[in-house]
């Protein structure tokens, strides 16, 4: 019966049923079939083998959101449908366990991941999105024998977590496979065209080399479409201002949050050396008590000798924002009375008020503008914040095409953390600063 299923696939697609990989990437730019060839291949997997699959996306607020009509499109072209149950929710085979289920990752508690620990097989589509705390929740879950995970997506950003760990990563148990449309044995005219046409604007001076190269040739580009710090973080790269940047015991480590709870709470540990502002670690998760986030700083602290203000220690200050002082009803206390309970100090702005002064949006964000130039990250500790400010961008109104307020997608935590170390820069104190008031001449600074 189920020799019925008769499934071709690209000769450069074949590595794929090697199991002898644990992670398989399928990467690369416009009609090179990578989500098609996912799709058939767990749905093979299912049918033949019983395989329980996990499709996952970074971001997944509803079903519509997911691969479920993608799964169910190509299970009905390939004539299968007499051998699968489709609900709303998920696709199971008839004939043996097999399943596919579908999830957000971001949202999802690492206990909460656990429950798929007896699943074969994951497919995160779109996965250029998937942050470092989300894979770090999926790779253990995936650990048992024969299981393994399977991403697709077009290459976005360099700084991509996805691309970081797995594409540069040369590791043995690591699959990478470039899907074109060059390499794609089906590809429509229709398509050649369009990319052939796009080429002409190129070379016309309409279009830019690098979106072509992002678009077909699936390549990384400096930012995303519309990012806030766009020409900035593509500076930070030109001059090699993302790089190994160890923790100067000399220094105080301020803390400086965003605060969240579903969403994501930021945490940056920033180190101010005269006009010089180094990011050093950094913090990012979800639905965790402020107990949890301590525990965090304490272990840091404990690890890399962080001199911050915690238990009377003299050092950094915690800088919460302006929200912070507003009591959660659930934990009947602000922020700010939470942290300081659980022993952190909380800096004292130029106002003489707790944590950070409010300001507009656009004017921390100008604020951002004119610290990037002097800002060095950490290529490790801090490439997921790195990762978010090249997202980082303004919503758009689509009633008037105009600017209507910071994009809530992920990267809006960091983003806006970012903008608060830079509203707190000169209060940022070190010891030997602590009797006297900070002065600098930015002058000549690049």
């Amino acid at each position: 019966m189920y020799g019925l299923v008769d499934v071709q696939y690209a000769e450069h697609i074949e590595p794929i049923f090697d199991d002898s990989y644990w992670i398989k990437c399928l990467k690369g730019g416009r009609g090179g079939v990578k989500s098609w060839t996912a799709a058939h291949y767990h749905i093979e997997g299912v049918l033949l083998h019983g395989w329980r699959v996990l499709c996952g996306r970074e971001v997944q607020k509803n079903i519509r959101e997911s691969v479920h009509r993608l799964l169910q499109d190509r299970i009905e072209a390939l004539g299968l449908s007499q051998y699968f149950t489709i609900t709303a929710t998920e696709i199971r085979a008839n004939h043996n366990d097999g399943l596919f289920s579908f999830t957000g990752i971001s949202d999802m508690s690492a206990d909460g991941i656990k429950s798929y620990e007896g699943y074969d097989r994951f497919w995160g589509e779109e996965a250029h999105t998937f942050t470092r705390n989300s894979l770090d929740k999926l790779e253990p879950t995936f650990r048992k024998d024969g299981a393994q995970l399977m991403f697709t997506f077009n290459p976005e950003l360099s700084t991509d977590e996805v691309w970081v760990r797995y594409v540069e990563s040369n590791d043995p148990e690591i699959l990478v496979i470039d899907c074109s449309l060059d390499n794609n044995p089906w590809r429509p005219e229709r398509l050649i065209k369009q990319r052939d046409k796009f080429q002409g604007q190129v070379n016309q001076g309409k279009r830019e080399q690098w979106e072509f190269d992002w678009i077909w040739g699936g390549k990384t580009k400096p930012a995303v479409e519309g990012a806030i710090y766009a020409n900035e973080v593509a500076k930070v790269m030109e001059a090699g201002r993302l790089k190994d940047v160890p923790h100067d015991p000399t220094l105080y480590t301020h803390l400086v949050w965003d605060l969240g709870y579903n969403d994501d709470m930021t945490i940056g540990f920033v180190q101010r050396d005269g006009p010089s502002i180094r990011f050093v670690d950094y913090i990012e998760d979800n639905q965790l008590k402020y107990e949890s986030y301590v525990k965090m700083i304490r272990k840091k602290v404990e690890e890399h000798g962080y001199r911050i203000a915690i238990d009377g220690r003299e050092g950094g200050k915690a800088w919460l924002p302006h929200d912070g002082h507003q009591e959660r009803a659930e934990a009947k206390s602000s922020a700010i009375k939470q942290v300081e309970d659980l022993g952190l100090e909380v800096g004292v702005n130029s106002d003489g008020d707790k944590g950070v002064p409010r300001l507009a949006i656009e004017e921390r964000i100008r604020m951002g503008r004119q610290m990037f130039s002097r800002v060095v990250f950490d290529s490790e500790k801090c490439r997921p914040l790195f990762n978010k400010l090249q997202r980082y961008a303004r919503k758009v109104s689509k009633e008037t095409g105009q600017p209507a307020g910071i994009k809530k997608d992920g990267n809006d935590h960091a983003g806006d953390m970012f903008t608060y170390t830079a509203v707190i820069e000169k209060e940022l104190v070190n010891e030997s600063e602590k009797f006297k008031p900070l002065e600098y001449d930015l002058r000549g600074i690049v």
